[in-house]
């Protein structure tokens, strides 16, 4: 009974998630062409990509208003401090993740990401860097990505820092709870994050992946909220923004500081901004082009 009961409850809640993508008016002619001037005059083009890249694959953002992850969550934000105190929010982000993974894991890369890599085939992009964990970029065919807070395809143990993939992760948990979630269906939504719809008696039952090395504690190897970006990584961003010699910013409304700080280095040092997102982005006021459109309506559609 526990078993449908969680299933339903995920159903019922999750059906109502169906629009990923905020509402928005399509680019004029204009404004296209002003993106289109921008990317072929560039000649080390940096790209900073955020969620808005991705809600066109059906995953969704955060912060959009009325289907934004924020806007339907009814637990606060899970940090890193409490996966790391508390054995029930380790227990129930680890269930929420076995029940999504098999959607979020069949995302398909959109006409975006794959202009991203047509780009940088053509030697059009020096660099993305994307805020984005679902590894889209990748699978699209780029190969120059930083992934600026981590991809949800690998594990890490949180003691000896043993990594393994997130496949073999689910076969893990499968396996170690296999005499009831047999009757659990996957979710029919995507989540990122560790928010979960289910009672603390029903999160007890499960029991969440360890290490087989060390028997630690295991996280998808992501940045959560309330832990630093490792320095390597802000290192090297740092170091593309000195090489590059203009930045897009593609569907990010750069609201947190790690992907901000990057676009004030570049105003800083005189580099070009353009800037691609639905809705107002901490950087507007710093940008030489601001397209309020969805990235599928501009990215796709210029011809380089």
């Amino acid at each position: 009974m526990a078993a449908k009961s969680i299933a339903r409850r995920f159903s019922t809640c999750l059906n109502k998630l169906c629009d990923t993508v905020p509402r928005s008016c399509p680019p004029n002619e204009r404004e296209l062409l002003l993106v289109n001037d921008f990317v072929s005059e560039s000649k080390k083009l940096l790209v900073i990509t955020g969620a808005g890249v991705s809600t066109e694959s059906g995953i969704p953002d955060y912060r959009s208003p009325d289907i934004g992850l924020y806007s339907r969550r009814t637990r606060p934000i899970l940090n890193y401090n409490d996966f790391m105190c508390s054995d029930v929010l380790r227990k129930r982000y680890w269930l929420r993740n076995f029940v999504s993974w098999p959607k979020l894991s069949a995302t398909q890369p959109n006409a975006t990401h794959k202009s991203f890599a047509h780009w940088e085939r053509k030697g059009l992009v020096h660099f993305l860097v994307t805020q984005n964990i679902d590894r889209l970029h990748m699978r699209a065919g780029s190969k120059k990505v930083v992934e600026l807070h981590g991809n949800i395809h690998q594990v890490i143990c949180t003691q000896c820092g043993e990594v393994t993939t997130r496949y073999k992760v689910q076969e893990m948990m499968q396996q170690l709870n296999s005499d009831w979630l047999k009757e659990i269906k996957p979710a029919n939504h995507i989540a990122l994050d560790g928010d979960v719809l289910v009672s603390d008696s029903i999160v007890n039952q499960f029991i969440p992946p360890k290490c087989d090395t060390c028997g630690g504690a295991m996280k998808c190897d992501v940045i959560f909220f309330g832990e630093a970006v490792p320095q390597w990584i802000v290192t090297s961003v740092q170091n593309l923004v000195k090489e590059c010699d203009s930045m897009l910013v593609a569907g990010s409304s750069l609201h947190v500081y790690s992907a901000f700080h990057f676009v004030q280095l570049a105003r800083h040092q005189d580099k070009k901004i353009a800037i691609i997102n639905i809705g107002v982005t901490r950087a507007d006021k710093m940008a030489d082009i601001k397209i309020d459109a969805k990235c599928g309506d501009v990215i796709p559609h210029l011809v380089l």
